[in-house]
């Protein structure tokens, strides 16, 4: 599960665990992230992708929380949230995001390979 503070700001997320009722744990891990999405591949791993200060950014998250973090791509302006969906291999996704170039908006998307 993720979120972003409107008033604080910043991007959070949490672990909830099938059939259990309260989160494993939480916690912010982007100071100044928002519009944050998440995914799941059919063999269990997560994948997170969020805007941060122009930059596309995503990280794995699972039980032990939040993997390192890679910046993907720059971004301009405010934009809708980006997309991601697990690919067909593990470590594989696809994102996909609007950025404002040349007097008008254009679409994007990356395949990205994680270890």
């Amino acid at each position: 599960m993720t979120w972003h503070g409107e008033q604080a700001g910043g991007s959070s997320a949490a672990f909830v665990e099938p059939g259990k009722a309260q989160p494993l744990w939480r916690k912010k891990f982007s100071k100044v992230g928002g519009d944050t999405n998440i995914a799941v591949s059919t063999g269990g791993e997560a994948q997170l992708v969020w805007y941060e200060r122009g930059a596309v950014m995503t990280a794995s998250i699972g039980r032990d929380g939040v993997g390192p973090v890679s910046k993907v791509a720059r971004i301009s302006g405010d934009q809708p949230m980006p997309s991601i969906a697990a690919g067909a291999k593990p470590g594989e996704w696809y994102l996909a995001w609007l950025d404002f170039e040349t007097g008008h908006l254009e679409p994007y998307a990356a395949r990205v390979l994680c270890r």
